[in-house]
């Protein structure tokens, strides 16, 4: 469930830089430009306690002394006349680049997004300044330091300086929505606003705008979707591995059934097969018994059964057959089973033995011999 929870966040957060970026590359740049900034009514360039009011509106790069009106009632009539006709209308305070202290620090370029609250924590250990006496904002210092680092430029103005100036334009009936600072030449403000780095602002500070909410909560409900639809994929992916799974276990099982009956008909088969490489086959004894009886000795009867073996026939002489018979490595002690009779007609011995195997197997049915016929 962990694994699940950083994966969600990490697509919260890859989602939420996605869909900020495809919808912000739909807003033409100067609906964007408004909701960074309204365009101010007037701007005010405050130097050793004077103010200049600028008779170019310009929240960008410009000259904003051309034209501009010496400090005196004129200035202040002019931005009474503002709050008067615009409801309400909004005041841009700049100061020099020189009535700013400037420090510079290198920090890792990963550490962008922080640098506010590294160079907070910066001035107040370096500097003997209660950060509640002062304003402070930062610009990056186009001039890479080396590679993977960024130089932030730190700009310090003392409010002294500037809250009386804010406090009559307030007074007046306008709105503060920038305090500023000049570029070192004169010519341009620079991309910073000090009342941005304020835990509380003024009276004249304005609080964030609408379509900036909106769009940050669309990309906010897109990135959940994103984000849910990912789970829901997962949890199908998993579903379907679950059925595989069980499939495949299903399959084992089978493939075990199958070896296990392999198995016995295997054993089966052995056993078949030391039952039959124990017997002593008839074809054997016959072959046997060819082999060591004399050419003068034939049988008529021939029987095999629990290892023993009754023939009966005729020879010249009977008793000579007994020690034959049990010289051979198939048969063993020979026994007569009825006496010796000689038939005149042939001239020969009638005789009948059983013989013992040497090698046994289960009881088989007698296996007849035709009663007509001799064996050599």
């Amino acid at each position: 469930m962990s694994v699940l929870n950083q994966d969600a966040g990490e697509l919260l957060l890859r989602g939420y830089a996605w869909w900020t970026r495809e919808l912000s590359s739909l807003v033409p740049g100067k609906v964007k430009d408004s909701w960074r900034e309204d365009k101010p009514d007037a701007v005010v360039v405050v130097e050793n306690g004077r103010i200049q009011l600028s008779s170019a509106r310009w929240s960008g790069p410009g000259t904003p002394t051309a034209g501009s009106e010496d400090a005196g009632d004129a200035c202040w009539n002019r931005i009474a006349q503002l709050a008067k006709s615009r409801r309400p209308a909004q005041v841009h305070v700049l100061v020099p680049y020189a009535a700013c202290l400037v420090r510079n620090l290198d920090v890792p370029a990963a550490a962008r997004t922080n640098a506010a609250s590294i160079l907070a924590l910066d001035l107040e250990r370096a500097m003997p300044f209660d950060l509640a006496d002062v304003y402070t904002a930062h610009v990056i210092d186009p001039i890479k330091p080396s590679p993977g680092m960024v130089r932030l430029s730190q700009l310090i103005v003392k409010r002294d300086k500037v809250d009386p100036i804010v406090a009559r334009i307030v007074a007046a009936g306008a709105k503060v929505t920038r305090i500023g600072c000049l570029s070192p030449d004169g010519t341009r403000p620079l991309d910073l606003n000090f009342l941005a780095n304020l835990s509380a602002g003024i009276s004249g500070q304005r609080s964030a705008s609408t379509p900036l909410r909106t769009l940050s909560v669309m990309t906010a409900a897109l990135a959940l979707s994103a984000i849910w639809i990912s789970v829901d994929r997962h949890e199908t992916a998993v579903a379907d591995l679950d059925g595989q799974l069980a499939a495949a276990r299903s399959r084992i099982a089978s493939v075990d059934q199958t070896r296990t009956q392999a198995s016995t008909r295997m054993a089966d088969v052995t056993a078949i097969s030391q039952v039959k490489a124990s017997r002593i086959d008839t074809v054997r004894v016959v072959e046997e018994l060819t082999r060591i009886l004399p050419d003068s000795a034939w049988l008529t009867e021939l029987s095999i059964k629990d290892g023993a073996v009754d023939l009966s026939g005729f020879a010249k002489q009977a008793a000579a057959l007994v020690p034959v018979l049990e010289q051979s490595s198939l048969f063993a002690d020979v026994a007569l089973t009825a006496p010796v009779t000689l038939d005149a007609t042939r001239n020969q011995e009638r005789f009948s033995f059983r013989l013992r195997l040497r090698e046994t197997r289960p009881a088989e049915p007698d296996t007849p011999v035709p009663s007509e016929g001799a064996l050599p």
